[in-house]
């Protein structure tokens, strides 16, 4: 009805129309509240939202409880949950289920229906009506119906699965009494646990033993309410094998009762999900590590900002005071402390760089013996080194350079942290590897590095790979270590059992191709190689193009630290550009399309809010092909400058930088 529709009704015949609905609405509601079957309006969590006259009266439910009790409190059956979240997911009703309340002298039986329904207030909000029939009395009441759509809540007992079948599931199946007495085993559990089916089935208390130590108190407390008031229980715990090694397990289990309620068996499902937990660790790891990659490229980003404000001003004024001057000394210990300022950016952007790898497919056992050189160099006597290798593993496509220097570090670790004893690295062929980026499940190569006298307790294996976590005059960082890894599609894993020492796993996927011999490394101790020469450009000297006598050249600044552009215009003024400036790439783009001269050079931070610097050379250079670039970061992400392999004309500076080496790079480009 239209809003002009209804301000042409009289009042009295408005109130004559809600008098109506009033009706209408008790007339249903005494209809609804005086029906023989209860009837319950279920929340998607569960909350019971309303219920008719009925319901209340068989379940002891107060009018006052409506919104403050939730089904399982009421009906202590785990069933009706799931049935529930299948309804609601489907939209499907669920009809002929057979519900008994357990616990009850007297045996009641009821017929239930699921239907979903749509709250009335918000149509995003979805619920449930439930309908009780009640069978009690009514013979053949306890036997589930043959056209039952879904299974009974309470079941005779299941005939066990054919042998044939155990034998080839890779899950332990198992059946107990309710005290928790193991009655039948599937053969899977000596694979699992290690000891033989007899163990398990002649010791009373021994199924209990099988919990971890650790686990066993909050397992047996929901066994006993299990057994006390559900009929399903699902976990997940610790186990412990024969050999020691603890598994991560997912039990499902099922408690058969009788039509009384009372408890008969427990049926139990048990299977092995202790790589899928170290992936979800390594997985948890790696978020980790990008989430402070991140915050540490960020905070680098701006430290060197500001560096670069309070550097290159406080070497002006060293220059512009009287050389008596008493204010040097004070600004001398402003340049000292940025210097040790731009030190720790250092540190912060050498943990959130991202390495170039170079992949190369090589043969495993190359690369694991090219990393073992610089670690039989650095074992001091005290350490056993005990190799284990593989002789062919398969070939991995890794960088030449990186991979065994993340290698070497990660034994160095483990042989410096040990101190004495024994350290054992082995290589193995194991599959499958399911990878973090793709998912994939591909065969690996697996370097296992075992060190039993290095205890580390659980907080040490998470903050392992922290930047400085493991720093000090005997043991480096790790970080770098595993960005190599990383980079190279591998994943790395560290695990400890009190009393068993340490044990770093990496994994690298596998590749079918032929290999190539390894990259030369050089010896542990050799001299590094001649740094690539460079052509000092004297503090102060201009370009050519600025000298007189030639036009003055233009240069377009793009920098969001209103320093920074004022410190480079003041530069670029002195050598002989005419000079533009631009707070963002947008900005930027609109000063280039309105200046009618040539510009000829652009200087442009990599890190901008709208658009980065390699996007804004290359839409300027789509117009001016002669155009210039110097690209400056604290930091920035981009593969190719950190690779050196950047466009003929252009050039990266780091910030923090000096005026001698920005008027190095214009020279640089220039030629």
């Amino acid at each position: 009805m239209e809003r002009a529709d209804l301000d042409r009704w009289k009042p009295r015949e408005v109130a004559r129309l809600l008098a109506l609905v009033e009706t209408e609405r008790r007339y249903y509601q005494d209809i609804v509240a005086h029906l023989p079957v209860g009837l319950a309006v279920v929340s998607s969590e569960f909350w019971i939202v309303s219920a008719n006259r009925s319901f209340r009266q068989l379940f002891g439910v107060k009018p006052e409880d409506m919104g403050r009790l939730r089904l399982p409190e009421v009906l202590r059956v785990d069933d009706f949950n799931e049935r529930i979240v299948d309804a609601l997911t489907t939209g499907t009703p669920q009809h002929n289920i057979l519900y008994s309340p357990p616990g009850e002298k007297e045996p009641r039986f009821f017929r239930v229906s699921i239907v979903p329904l749509r709250n009335w207030e918000d149509e995003m909000e979805v619920e449930a009506l439930l309908v009780f029939e009640d069978l009690t009395g009514v013979e053949g009441a306890a036997e589930p119906r043959r056209e039952a759509a879904k299974p009974v809540l309470v079941a005779p007992r299941p005939e066990a699965p054919p042998p044939a079948i155990l034998d080839h599931v890779d899950a332990m199946i198992w059946e107990a009494d309710p005290e928790g007495q193991l009655l039948s085993l599937s053969p899977y559990a000596e694979i699992l646990l290690g000891y033989p089916v007899a163990h398990w089935l002649e010791k009373r208390a021994a199924w209990q033993e099988r919990i971890h130590p650790d686990d066993r108190a909050f397992v047996g407390a929901l066994l006993r309410d299990a057994v006390a008031h559900r009929t399903r229980l699902h976990l997940e715990c610790r186990l412990k094998n024969a050999a020691g090694r603890t598994l991560w397990v997912r039990e499902s289990i099922r408690v058969q009762r009788d039509p009384a309620g009372n408890p008969q068996r427990l049926w139990g499902v048990t299977v092995d999900i202790t790589e899928n937990r170290r992936l979800a660790e390594r997985m948890l790891l790696a978020h980790k590590m990008d989430a402070l990659s991140r915050l540490t490229s960020r905070t680098a980003h701006q430290f060197n900002n500001f560096l670069m404000v309070i550097s290159s001003y406080g070497q002006d004024l060293m220059e512009l005071l009287p050389p008596d001057s008493p204010l040097h000394a004070d600004i001398e210990q402003v340049l000292a402390a940025a210097q040790k300022v731009s030190g720790l950016t250092a540190k912060l952007l050498n943990f959130s760089r991202r390495p170039v790898a170079r992949a190369t497919i090589l043969e495993f056992a190359d690369v694991v013996n090219t990393a073992l050189q610089p670690v039989t160099a650095g074992t001091p006597a005290e350490i056993e080194l005990a190799r284990n290798l593989a002789p062919a593993v398969g070939s991995v496509e890794v960088d030449a350079a990186q991979t065994p220097k993340a290698l070497s570090d990660l034994i160095l670790t483990a042989i410096r942290a040990s101190r004495a004893g024994r350290v054992v690295v082995e290589t193995a062929r194991v599959e499958p590897l399911q990878t973090m980026e793709s998912g994939e499940l591909t065969g690996a190569a697996c370097l296992t590095i075992q060190a039993p006298a290095w205890e580390t307790d659980a907080e040490t294996r998470r903050r392992l790979f922290e930047p400085e976590f493991m720093g000090g005059d005997t043991l480096a960082p790790l970080s770098e270590a595993y960005w190599f890894i990383r980079q190279n599609r591998g994943d790395v894993v560290v695990t400890g059992e009190p009393g068993g020492g340490t044990v770093i796993t990496v994994q690298f996927p596998l590749v079918g191709a032929k290999a190539r011999p390894p990259a030369p490394q050089p010896a542990p101790g050799a001299a590094p190689g001649p740094p690539p020469k460079v052509v000092p450009l004297p503090v102060g000297e201009e370009p050519t193009a600025g000298k007189e006598g030639k036009e003055r050249r233009t240069a377009l600044v793009v920098e969001d630290e209103g320093g920074i552009r004022a410190l480079l215009r003041k530069i670029l003024i002195q050598n002989g550009f005419e000079v533009l400036e631009a707070s963002s790439g947008g900005q930027a783009a609109e000063i280039a399309r309105e200046h009618s001269g040539q510009i000829s050079l652009l200087v442009t931070d990599m890190v901008m809010e709208d658009v980065s610097g390699r996007e804004l050379a290359e839409r300027l250079r789509a117009s001016i092909p002669s155009l210039k670039v110097i690209f400056m970061s604290g930091y920035t992400e981009d593969a190719v400058i950190h690779s050196g392999e950047l466009p003929e004309g252009t050039a990266f500076l780091q910030k923090p930088f000096t005026v001698s080496s920005f008027l190095e790079k214009i020279r640089e480009v220039s030629h």
